[in-house]
């Protein structure tokens, strides 16, 4: 649907995108069919679409599978969705309050144009929560870059190594605001992840409670944001277990070795 016509349809539905919800309705034809194509979506597969909004999406993965439910905040689009799309169970609730129990599929897809605002909050409780194979995800660009930044980097921190642990993540593209309405201020990236199944996600909070203590201030050595938190020997002794010089900063440090690293902090 044209910028226009999808202005007049919004007007003649008396219906106007709330800020507050961080509503940008994906309007690109071309772009909506390459987010659809990331997840390599057959007739066997089930999908969870979060936030379809008018169905930008919807109608595309309806092309390929029939298996499809959607996770929708808002009341007015729920109506939308369920008059246009009668079949397709529809839940109008809010993704980070979502019991993921409710999806009866031993593993899913996931897909969605994500707010700005909670992507972290949707990715953490995603990768906690939801029994899914693989994810495909619009989010800010900023926030793409910082989480698949590299050691050493400006935007390389917790979060960034947390996903880089717990999942095997893909930036792949960008999209500009001219192919939504309204137009966001900022561009947009497409990531694709799947979960690491040789991570123990029974440890999946202790990690991320780990690496906030590591990263909660960048500008000091991991010894001194540490050294809140534990005993200062505990620290001096599983620095030295992986040659780590006290005074080395948290991004200097290879995920791979907070992953064999975190759960020392939590040994008695």
């Amino acid at each position: 649907m044209k910028e226009n016509k999808f202005k007049d349809y919004m007007k003649e539905k008396n219906f106007y995108p709330s800020k507050k919800m961080g509503q940008n309705f994906l309007i690109n034809q071309n772009i909506k069919e390459k987010i659809v194509d990331s997840i390599d979506i057959d007739n066997n597969d089930f999908v969870v679409e979060i936030g379809p909004g008018f169905g930008a999406l919807t109608k595309i993965i309806l092309s390929k599978t029939n298996n499809l439910k959607l996770i929708e905040l808002d009341k007015r689009l729920a109506e939308f969705l369920r008059n246009e799309y009668p079949q397709i169970e529809l839940f109008n609730e809010d993704v980070l309050k979502f019991d993921f129990s409710k999806i009866n599929e031993n593993e899913f897809k996931l897909i969605s144009n994500l707010p700005y605002s909670v992507s972290s909050k949707v990715i953490l409780k995603v990768l906690k929560y939801a029994n899914f194979k693989k994810a495909v995800f619009m989010i800010q660009k900023e926030m793409a870059e910082r989480i698949v930044a590299k050691c050493g980097t400006k935007k390389y921190n917790n979060f960034s190594v947390l996903l880089s642990i717990t999942a095997n993540i893909k930036k792949l593209f960008d999209v500009s605001p001219t192919c939504f309405y309204p137009k966001p201020e900022v561009n947009s990236s497409v990531i694709s992840f799947e979960k690491n199944k040789d991570f123990d996600f029974e440890n999946f909070e202790k990690l991320e409670k780990f690496l906030l203590m590591v990263f909660s201030q960048k500008r000091k050595t991991i010894f001194n944001n540490l050294k809140k938190y534990y005993d200062l020997e505990k620290i001096n002794n599983i620095l030295k277990e992986f040659n780590i010089d006290p005074e080395t900063r948290p991004e200097k440090i290879e995920a791979k070795v907070y992953e064999k690293m975190y759960l020392k902090f939590y040994e008695n």
